[in-house]
């Protein structure tokens, strides 16, 4: 009997020691978005431009900071159109919309600043409209190309804290379907 007792003695003192642990690590959820450069090089019907073209994109967020040095985010946003040549065949390319799933770790350098990675997945659904010349600068042939891809996505960035529950930043993010983006990003943490 005394052995039961000095057991769920030891376990009441580990199941506090849990529970205030649990309270150590601060779960912060947060939105926030980005605008920004886009660099855009997608693949299209087996072609690729040999000169990528820029637009302006962006996207919203929601997300989590668990402790100092982990968290998630998802994002969906959009870009402008890019267009490029290949050939004498005008290629007009935009991200109707892309879905990202990131895992973060960061590192806070200060108080106020940190620095950040972010590596996980995005689907991306992508229209071209495929132009073909003709005479005398008539087309003579237009074809719209929709698809939806997922492959991987990483980045790095910084936040500053301006605030209680307000930060801004800077990140870049490289996504495997062929696109990259340079963005200001802003934040507000609850």
């Amino acid at each position: 009997m005394r052995k039961l007792g000095l057991s769920l003695v030891m376990l009441v003192f580990a199941l506090l020691g849990l529970i205030q642990t649990a309270q150590a690590i601060e779960f912060q959820p947060y939105v926030g978005g980005g605008l920004g450069h886009v660099l855009m090089n997608i693949e299209v019907d087996g072609v690729r431009s040999d000169r990528p073209d820029s637009t302006f994109g962006g996207y919203a967020s929601i997300g989590f900071d668990y402790g100092e040095y982990v968290g998630g985010e998802l994002r969906i946003g959009t870009t402008g159109t890019a267009s490029f040549a290949v050939g004498g065949i005008n290629f007009d390319t935009s991200v109707d919309w892309f879905l990202s799933y990131l895992a973060k770790l960061q590192f806070p350098v200060s108080e106020q600043f940190k620095i950040f990675t972010m590596a996980g997945g995005t689907t991306t659904s992508v229209t071209t409209t495929i132009t073909t010349p003709g005479l005398l600068f008539i087309n003579t042939g237009t074809n719209n190309i929709s698809q939806t891809m997922t492959n991987g996505s990483f980045g790095a960035g910084a936040d500053f804290q301006t605030g209680d529950q307000w930060e801004v930043g800077i990140e870049v993010m490289l996504y495997a379907s062929g696109f990259s983006t340079l963005t200001a990003n802003l934040r507000y943490s609850f």
